[in-house]
């Protein structure tokens, strides 16, 4: 869209040498035959774009799933680990007592090892 005036001189004639041209309006489009054409190469461009954009979105999703997961194994090992820790507890207090004992003096080496041999009797660690 667009608007003009424009002023044309003319030397050659002596009797109207000046003349005026206006255009109030004017609408039209124009192309140049070998120039660049932005929407042909958006139209072949955005597509590229948009899958690499989804093969990045789905790369994020799998990070995001894959530490999810090894943050789930991770509390389960602690957990099994504390609940060992839990159970085992009480005989390490145990023999820690025996050999304190026996450190001192006041248990027999032999009574230290019957001890020691019932506990393992009985299948504990």
């Amino acid at each position: 869209m667009g608007s003009g005036l424009e002023r044309i001189d003319n030397f050659n004639d002596t009797i109207n040498p000046v003349a005026y041209l206006s255009t109030p309006i004017s609408i039209g489009f124009r192309q140049p035959i070998s120039g660049y054409n932005s929407f042909r190469w958006e139209k072949k461009i955005e597509p590229l774009k948009y899958e690499e954009a989804r093969k990045d979105y789905i790369d994020a999703m799998e990070n995001v799933s894959m530490r999810a997961v090894t943050n789930f194994l991770i509390l389960c090992w602690r957990r099994l680990i504390l609940r060992l820790a839990r159970l085992i507890m009480p005989v390490m207090t145990l023999c820690l007592k025996l050999h304190g004992a026996a450190i001192i003096g006041t248990i027999a080496e032999n009574e230290l090892l019957q001890m020691e041999l019932a506990l393992l009797n009985a299948g504990l660690p």
